[in-house]
């Protein structure tokens, strides 16, 4: 299976038709909201964990039904897991062959023995499968065969394939004042905004994606305006790379947090945020580009691993719809009841396979802390 990831940015809406130029965008309709978005609905996931805990083998949500339904796996008795999960909400309790815990560190071994052996390389868990998932360029079979030996406890799938990391291109104009969803220029290079975040009482800073910032460039443009200098960019120096981020200061105008959403040409405000554990496979999820417009469709990927040149980058969630050149930055969010979406992370680039192409993203949460910020968020009305 060839595969390749190309950071830089959007595609076909979930449901959504596609353009001429094969670009595809939100649908001008309405913003999907998901029967299972929320964190009422979520919450039972956190139950199932702490129920469950060490036999807690991971969560999604299945779409294969008339209806969505929340699935839990166990490495230990299905019917023993149902029983302790009783009154916790509609979920679906399934065997598996490992725990989440043994997943995770045969995760971390894969990406340690990947490093020494493959090129390129991207490391997943599907909880669905119960099984690590390594995509490799440049692994011959002895590596495999070592690979497979080491992780033991559970199960391993191969697939061969390649990355590549592709320059941004410049992007349009944008709609002042500042919010998430804007183009911004740094350089030759072309993002998309992400969201506002609050360092101090007094300063508000902007967030993009940290590939944006080409050489020694750090002048950033908005609508052809200088609002500021990068002063904190988490993608340069560390060969191994947690969040693809940068920030720039903007105006305390910025904090109102709102997301531009180009295909009905308003702006939405931001109401909370997404954890990590929030975004299990399944979650309905869009994001904003400046050059595709944006797209909506479920969480495919948690907590991707990948190395493509000397860079490795962890903490990936990636969902069901590609980021096209200047999409990059741009936020990714969970549409709620009322006109308003909840902040899950900003777009780093898409992963294509042969049958796929996924948008990825840094989760919001791993942002903040790196930013060394906090989500600007408005209150529920």
């Amino acid at each position: 299976m060839a595969l390749l990831l190309v950071v830089l940015g959007a595609g076909a809406a979930l449901g959504g038709s596609s353009s001429a130029s094969g670009r595809g965008s939100i649908e001008a309709e309405a913003l999907p909201v998901d029967p299972l978005a929320g964190p009422r609905a979520m919450r039972a996931i956190d139950v199932a964990r702490d129920r469950l805990g060490g036999r807690f083998a991971g969560a999604w949500i299945d779409r294969s039904g008339d209806r969505p339904r929340l699935t839990v796996a166990t490495s230990g008795s299905a019917p023993a897991a149902a029983e302790r999960l009783d009154g916790a909400g509609a979920i679906d309790v399934v065997s598996a062959a490992a725990s989440s815990s043994q997943l995770a560190r045969a995760r971390r071994a894969a990406v340690d023995l990947l490093d020494r052996s493959a090129s390129h390389f991207a490391v997943g868990v599907d909880p669905a499968a119960g099984v690590v998932e390594v995509r490799a360029a440049g692994l011959d079979r002895s590596s495999r065969e070592a690979i497979e030996r080491r992780l033991g406890e559970v199960a391993v799938s191969f697939d061969g394939g390649r990355f590549e990391f592709r320059h941004m291109a410049t992007c349009p104009a944008c709609f002042p004042p500042f919010r998430g969803g804007l183009a911004v220029r740094i350089g030759r290079a072309g993002c998309t905004s992400g969201f506002t975040m609050k360092r101090t009482r007094r300063r508000f800073v902007g967030v993009t994606a940290g590939h944006c910032r080409p050489g020694g460039e750090r002048r950033v443009f908005i609508g052809g305006r200088k609002v500021g200098r990068v002063d904190k960019n988490s993608y340069r120096g560390d060969r191994r790379v947690e969040v693809d981020a940068l920030r720039f200061p903007v105006p305390r105008s910025a904090k109102r947090p709102r997301v531009y959403i180009p295909a009905f040409g308003i702006d939405l405000p931001v109401r909370g945020r997404l954890r990590e554990r929030d975004m299990v496979p399944g979650t309905a999820m869009c994001f904003v580009g400046v050059s595709s417009g944006g797209a909506c469709s479920v969480v495919t990927r948690t907590n991707l691993t990948i190395k493509a040149g000397r860079k490795i980058q962890s903490g990936l969630w990636c969902i069901g719809a590609p980021a096209i050149p200047g999409d990059s930055g741009g936020p990714a969010i969970q549409p709620q009841p009322a006109g308003a979406v909840r902040a899950g992370g900003i777009v780093s680039g898409t992963l294509f396979t042969e049958t796929t192409e996924e948008m990825c993203y840094s989760p919001i949460s791993r942002v903040a802390r790196r930013m060394n910020a906090r989500l600007l968020s408005q209150r529920g009305g």
